[in-house]
């Protein structure tokens, strides 16, 4: 996890940043899309941020916490258990967020532009992560990570429920490779109805790296193979 500390009162922000250092990454301790999330450089920042938030009504103080700030890259992992067996998983990059420059954060919910990857490590720290949230797994997590100034991967947030574009991911894939597989609302529905899938299932990255999922106001769904460029109209 990045260093994290609660914030009772703004003396609490000097103490961040004595223990810490800066610049360091501010947020509501509660909500999804990177709610009231800034990087702050110093002390003034972040107490002029959470007195603004406080002052227009959107928090309290003590619905922040002060956090190391992870510059690197912002990565989502997705996992499927059934009674604590891993049953499959993949993982993304998040490259572009839509409208971003409306928040002075950049970060404005589900990416526009995301990247599938697969990295070992990644696939680690995400079982790990899951695990530490429940010994016994069943049904869909997901885990989202940074990384930090040497590249490792620190974890931000752990739910016991998909990214909201895990459907849409399985749908892309399963029509581009014409593969009943890759769906994975079906997959979960199937393992649900069932109790076992008709075909076995990787249990790390579940969908071929390096395909972009891009989802803009103009073009609807679009799925691009890097590789080569190739180009499927989803949605």
């Amino acid at each position: 996890m990045p260093r994290t500390m609660s914030i009772k009162t703004l003396d609490d922000i000097d103490e961040a940043f004595s223990r810490l250092g800066g610049p360091l990454w501010i947020r509501a301790r509660h909500g999804a899309g990177g709610r009231l999330s800034l990087r702050v450089n110093n002390p003034e920042e972040a107490k002029l941020w959470v007195r603004l938030n406080v002052l227009q009504g959107r928090a309290s103080i003590e619905d922040f916490i002060i956090q190391e700030y992870l510059p690197g890259r912002d990565v989502a992992f997705d996992s499927l258990w059934y009674r604590g067996k891993l049953v499959t998983s993949y993982a993304r990059e998040r490259i572009e967020y839509p409208f971003k420059h409306i928040s002075l954060s950049g970060i404005t919910g589900t990416p526009s532009v995301a990247r599938t990857i697969s990295d070992e490590e990644v696939n680690k720290v995400g079982v790990r992560a899951v695990l530490a949230l429940d010994p016994e797994p069943h049904g869909f997590y997901s885990v989202d990570l940074k990384e930090d100034p040497n590249g490792r991967f620190r974890v931000t947030e752990v739910d016991g429920k998909w990214h909201t574009t895990a459907p849409l991911w399985g749908l892309s894939m399963a029509r581009a490779y014409q593969d009943p597989r890759y769906n994975l609302a079906y997959v979960y529905l199937a393992l649900g109805m069932w109790g076992e899938l008709p075909w076995d299932l990787p249990q790390y990255d579940l969908f071929p790296s390096d395909h972009y999922l891009i989802r803009q106001m103009d073009s609807g769904v679009l799925l691009m193979r890097g590789g080569d460029g190739n180009l499927w109209k989803i949605l």
